[in-house]
């Protein structure tokens, strides 16, 4: 083939078999990629337009962890999969809650057996087998008591008026062996079936036959007395507490319902 005509364009290829203007001096013997592409035609395994110039060799999807997620979650961020599960708090919240109701309960079963315990005073129940009843006698602390009557139905006792009803008790009252044979009528009380203790009416007592409060035992038989209560309901009465101290205690109990 002859040289180009004059003014001719230059022949394709260079002289050396180039490529086309502004390609590869060397002609792709490297395996040159697209325009703008890796100068080494992806000898590494390139990747597309704007990848990790190593071909993705380490790298993670795009916009994932730049080192391939080989340590995880990047600082400051939660593990995926790793939060806790909100049913845990739930169970947590309803053990706490059982927990605390049992405890209140607990609490509330003690305050009411402690109240129960010191409104009745250490009081029987009337359905006590083993408590004397009317007409027993009832030997306590050197002194012996028989009940003989319970009497109801009093609205006043000389000049005094009942904020309920009167009921006076009457007794027998005799000596085993005491060395001080005095029975004082103003530490007596009175119980109801629900333990609640009823003392006695010290003026109304005193009224009632004009006599001491003090009752002085002989050493031989018995005296006779009696004791005024100011009683709301005589029908919930159950028993009496009668004590030979000076200041009452250590009460034996009598059932006054016979």
């Amino acid at each position: 083939m002859g040289p180009p005509a004059p003014g001719g364009p230059p022949p394709p290829g260079g002289p050396y078999g180039g490529p086309p203007q502004g390609g590869d001096p060397y002609a792709g013997q490297y395996g040159g990629p697209p325009h703008g592409g890796d100068p080494y035609g992806g000898q590494y395994g390139g990747p597309p337009h704007g990848g990790d110039p190593y071909g993705g060799q380490y790298g993670p999807p795009q916009g994932g962890n730049p080192y391939g997620g080989q340590y995880g979650a990047p600082y400051g961020q939660p593990a995926p999969g790793k939060g806790t599960s909100p049913w845990l708090w739930v169970s947590l919240g309803c053990g706490g809650i059982f927990v605390i109701g049992v405890v209140l309960v607990l609490l509330l079963f003690f305050v009411f057996a402690e109240a129960e315990d010191e409104g009745t005073g250490g009081s029987a129940d009337r359905s006590d087998s083993d408590m004397p009843g009317l007409g027993e006698e009832v030997a306590h602390d050197g002194l012996l008591f028989t009940v003989t009557e319970v009497e109801t139905g009093l609205s006043e006792v000389e000049d005094w008026q009942a904020t309920g009803e009167y009921v006076v008790v009457h007794l027998e009252i005799g000596t085993d062996d005491s060395l001080f044979p005095l029975f004082w009528r103003d530490e007596q009380h009175l119980y109801t079936e629900s333990g609640a203790q009823i003392e006695e009416d010290y003026e109304a007592t005193g009224a009632y036959d004009n006599t001491e409060m003090s009752v002085l035992v002989p050493e031989e038989g018995t005296v006779s007395t009696a004791i005024v209560f100011d009683v709301d309901d005589p029908a919930e009465l159950s028993h009496i507490g009668l004590s030979a101290e000076t200041y009452g205690g250590n009460e034996v109990e009598i059932d006054i319902t016979g």
